[in-house]
């Protein structure tokens, strides 16, 4: 399971020229492990599904699912990404009640991008009653969790910059749905 997750990801990113990037090939790879129940392959497979990398056509109702297998799992931001597809009706029917859950198990995880999610959630009221000091409270928790590339920190940032408005190619879209491991 791991070595196919493993030529996954060399195919996905073309690892230091070992190979040429390829997403069909990386699709195909993680799907073998996702089908054996790797959760990180999972995610990936559901991000592929989500952008259409690797594919003819962007598929959201199976990007849910495949989120879903990995949030079942405790990935923190698989659950994430459920949380804001059914806030949304993404993929799946619109469910304030079940983003909320799904949302609070990926922030609990400590997700940086979850807690900004679950901030944004609370600034906004979406399914629960508007609380500025909770979403504050989040925002500076999901600040306060280093990445080792720093990118969710610095999404984190731009949230209070922006007031939780953020541009996901070319779409505004609020919370944020994690595009990356």
């Amino acid at each position: 399971m791991d070595c196919e997750f493993s030529l996954g990801a060399l195919y996905a990113t073309g690892h230091r020229g070992a190979t040429e990037k390829n997403p069909a090939e990386a699709l195909h790879w993680y799907m073998k492990a996702a089908e054996r129940g790797h959760w990180v392959a999972q995610f990936r497979v559901g991000l592929m599904y989500l952008s259409g990398d690797g594919l003819d056509k962007t598929d959201a109702i199976a990007a849910f699912m495949w989120f879903k297998k990995a949030g079942k799992q405790g990935y923190g931001a698989a659950s994430s990404n459920v949380g804001v597809m059914y806030m949304f009706g993404v993929g799946c029917e619109k469910n304030e009640k079940k983003a909320l859950k799904w949302m609070k198990k990926g922030a609990n995880t400590g997700v940086p991008v979850a807690l900004h999610n679950l901030a944004v959630v609370y600034k906004y009221g979406w399914g629960v009653q508007a609380n500025e000091g909770k979403s504050q409270g989040f925002l500076r928790k999901a600040m306060s969790n280093e990445t080792v590339d720093g990118i969710a920190t610095s999404v984190s940032q731009t949230a209070l910059d922006r007031k939780g408005l953020f541009l996901y190619r070319g779409i505004s879209i609020v919370p944020v749905i994690i595009v990356q491991d």
